[in-house]
């Protein structure tokens, strides 16, 4: 592990942020419980996510994987552990200064 500094209890600034900082978050274990429901919510089909016998044959891991998608949310929540308050939820990857001059999404509301 690195020997830069560490944040733990009260979540840094943006501005206190150097390189080689260490940010401690809490760990998560992805069970197939996580798998099959986000797998199931996002609409994945592929093999390697949800069929147990494909992804023991093709897989080099012996069993279905968690998708990327997934292992991103999870960090993004783990973030948050970091970052507190100071965490920008929304942002989008793309703006358009004439219909959003701040670039911020649109968020998705379940109905």
């Amino acid at each position: 592990m690195s020997e830069g500094r560490r944040f733990q209890a009260t979540p840094p600034g943006f501005d206190s942020f150097e390189a080689g900082d260490v940010h401690v978050s809490y760990s998560r274990t992805v069970t197939e419980t996580h798998l099959v429901n986000f797998t199931a919510m996002a609409g994945l089909q592929l093999p390697l996510f949800i069929d147990h016998a494909h992804a023991r044959s093709a897989g080099p891991f012996g069993g279905p994987i968690a998708p990327g998608f997934l292992t991103a949310s999870l960090s993004a929540g783990m973030l948050e552990s970091v970052l507190g308050t100071n965490t920008l939820a929304g942002r989008a990857w793309t703006s358009s200064a004439s219909s959003n001059p701040c670039g911020w999404a649109t968020p998705c509301m379940p109905r």
